[in-house]
């Protein structure tokens, strides 16, 4: 066995729980996988949760002061009942995974090959595994972050057999002042009890964000100093940023990095200081977040050894040779009313992430209400999952020079200002620049207004591979494909096509569906509707959750990739059951942008 548990576990939605709370009387029921994933899955059950009482109850948030119990039962499948079984345990926190071994724990490389167990049994019709301190156990200080757990098994006739995650946050210790380094308490308390902290300056030592205080940004903030001066930003579950202009900006340097422990329970909001007042239409009270990194990006002289750009926004340096690079984990974050232009051309962003390697981790995110685009990606290969786009003035997912990554389930709401759902280039100056851009994107609902642009814009050179597409009333259209190079890239014909440029599994349901102007190469409704399991139709749609007639649509393969989850629907949200938006995200445009 040779591949990646931590990649296996990401397309199992690592961290999901067929059910949550804050309390639940008995174990939740985990997700039963195995590996290799090409195996059956077997009839193996797992149930558990975290718990500070020894199981009679679980919880997703465990207290400062508590120690952090796992309780899981397994029940074997029928046939490894009284076989020899080796027993594994292994924690994801933040970008570090650890496994229980006989004497604790051990940081984990990820290798399936290198994973020990930490025990045997001989498996019984139930097996209990219960830690009562996972943190003395694992002699780690896991404070302020979200760990996934999980447990498994493996026979010398069966594959490895896990749960999905048991997932739970550890409150971070509250400061008792803010923290050094630049920062500044500021009495009195504001609303809610909470004083403020100023953030400015450039930092180089760590920083913990503690949720005892609010923070303003002031100015340019700036943590570490591009690749010489690494430091860790640690902002905690239920933290609040505030800007106070468009000049106010979070960026972390290429090295450092950052990690955002927000909660479904507790998401991390980053947002204007005047958001009291804020109305639909209100945007750009603030800069945004820019995280700069060592991945490859294009547009250098070709034969560069170390392709390196300026950031937009005056945000500094990004590029290099690690697409493998880690800038961290952003979980559970919000962003509003970000965005500034410096110059035309020159803006910041909600979430910009610049040559950010796969190592990182972004999932459930919103941006709402940018005065510019909503999560830009600019060379690099991150990935991301569970990304919430709404009332954004310009394009909502943005990528070009050379970004190279998978996103999967996104939601897009259109106001009536706005532009793309998907604005996709690869280099507008060089338009076969390598590396090329190419996005993956599978689970996607657009949804637009008359006014808006095109529902997807693929141009200059770009590639892309997109599953699972929902695109509906982008008023210019819901696709239009420009430049010789991108239609190159795709196939010499709308026919004989390399696989670089590919829509499959979608359905588009725009007055102007599919836009082909006498200058295209070929013809884009022939690509399109030539391709498995497209269709040009009536959505049904009256909000954002898919209709009868979306889910009635044949779904594309996804499983098996290491990201990719595998599911039967197209478009980012089944049904209401399965509503993965619900909990965390600001609910306002849901009610002020639908039809």
């Amino acid at each position: 066995m040779n591949r990646h548990l931590t990649a296996v576990a990401s397309t199992l939605v690592l961290g999901a729980l067929l059910s949550t709370g804050t309390q639940a009387a008995t174990p939740s029921p985990l997700f039963t996988r195995v590996f290799p994933t090409t195996a059956a899955v077997p009839s193996a059950l797992f149930s558990g949760g975290a718990t500070v009482n020894g199981g009679a109850g679980f919880v997703t948030s465990i207290p400062a002061d508590q120690k952090a119990g796992i309780v899981a039962t397994l029940v074997p499948a029928a046939a490894d009942i009284g076989k020899d079984a080796s027993i594994y345990m292994v924690i994801n926190a933040g970008n570090a995974w650890y496994m229980r071994t006989p004497t604790g724990f051990a940081t984990w490389n990820t290798q399936v090959g290198s994973l020990v167990p930490y025990g045997s049994a001989v498996l019984a019709a139930s097996q209990t595994i219960n830690v009562t301190d996972l943190e003395a156990l694992a002699g780690q200080d896991f404070d302020g972050k979200t760990l996934r757990v999980h447990v498994g098994y493996q026979t010398n006739t069966s594959p490895l057999t896990y749960g999905s995650a048991i997932e739970f946050a550890m409150a971070s210790t509250p400061a008792s002042t803010c923290p050094n380094d630049g920062f500044v308490g500021i009495p009195p308390a504001v609303a809610g009890g909470k004083r403020l902290c100023v953030l400015s300056g450039t930092y180089t030592k760590d920083v913990h964000l503690t949720n005892n205080f609010e923070y303003i940004v002031g100015g340019p903030v700036f943590f570490g100093v591009d690749n010489a001066q690494n430091v860790t930003l640690t902002i905690d579950a239920g933290v609040k940023t505030y800007g106070e202009s468009g000049a106010d900006f979070i960026r972390v340097s290429r090295g450092s990095k950052i990690y955002v422990n927000g909660t479904k329970d507790a998401p991390v909001i980053m947002t204007g200081a005047a958001e009291a007042t804020a109305t639909a239409s209100t945007t750009g009270l603030w800069g945004g977040l820019v995280v700069n990194g060592n991945a490859r990006v294009n547009g250098c002289t070709e034969g560069t050894a170390l392709c390196e750009r300026t950031a937009e926004g005056n945000a500094g340096t990004y590029g290099g040779n690690n697409d493998a690079e880690s800038s961290g984990t952003i979980n559970y974050l919000i962003v509003k009313y970000a965005g500034f232009e410096i110059s035309p051309g020159n803006e910041l962003n909600g979430i910009t992430l610049n040559g950010v390697g796969s190592g990182t981790v972004v999932d459930y995110v919103q941006v709402h209400n940018g005065s510019d685009d909503g999560f830009e990606l600019f060379g690099g290969t991150v990935n991301a999952k569970h990304l919430v786009l709404t009332g954004n003035d310009d394009d909502n997912v943005d990528w070009q020079t050379g970004w190279r990554g998978k996103i999967q389930h996104v939601l897009v709401l259109h106001k009536s200002v706005g532009d793309r759902g998907i604005e996709a280039d690869n280099n507008n100056a060089a338009r076969d620049s390598l590396p090329r851009s190419k996005g993956q994107i599978a689970n996607m609902t657009i949804i637009g207004k008359s006014s808006n642009g095109h529902g997807i814009k693929l141009r200059d050179g770009t590639a892309a591979n997109l599953y699972n597409f929902v695109v509906k009333s982008a008023g210019a259209g819901c696709l239009d494909i420009d430049h010789g190079p991108t239609f190159l890239n795709g196939g010499s014909s709308a026919t004989a096509l390399t696989g670089e440029l590919t829509i499959i599994n979608s359905l588009f349901d725009c007055t102007n569906a599919l836009v082909f102007t006498s200058g295209d190469n070929w013809s884009t409704p022939q690509w399109f509707l030539g391709q498995q399991g497209n269709l040009v139709g009536a959505s049904s749609m009256t909000g954002y959750i898919n209709s009868a007639t979306v889910n009635a649509r044949p779904a594309a393969p996804l499983g098996g990739d290491g990201f990719f989850d595998q599911v039967d629907y197209i478009g980012a949200v089944k049904d209401a059951a399965n509503d993965w938006t619900v909990g965390w995200t600001f609910r306002q445009p849901f009610t002020t942008l639908l039809p």
